[in-house]
């Protein structure tokens, strides 16, 4: 079951909150279609080379988000050269 984080859709006002969705099974439609809102489905990897086998084994996306060093964004954008790559800096943590 996939997990969402963020606040719910206000149906008054027709909006939804920034939301995150994690741990999407790939049967459902939230990992087959476009979005247009503030709703990112993050993918989980260990290695680019797997986002990369992922992303290639599907249409091409409209828009794809790295994280982490420079070089896994670049990796990406190179892949998906017709979707606007975001890169995303993380900040170490404990």
């Amino acid at each position: 079951m996939a997990r969402l984080f963020g606040l719910r859709a206000h149906r008054g006002f027709r909006k939804i909150a920034p939301t995150i969705a994690r741990d999407v099974d790939e049967r459902m439609r939230t990992a087959d279609e476009v979005m247009f809102g503030p709703v990112l489905v993050v993918w989980p990897y260990s290695e680019v080379a797997d986002a990369i086998d992922y992303i290639n084994q599907r249409p091409a996306p409209l828009v794809a988000t790295g994280t982490g060093q420079t070089t896994t964004t670049s990796a990406v954008s190179s892949v998906v050269p017709e979707a606007v790559v975001w890169p995303v800096m993380t900040l170490p943590h404990k």
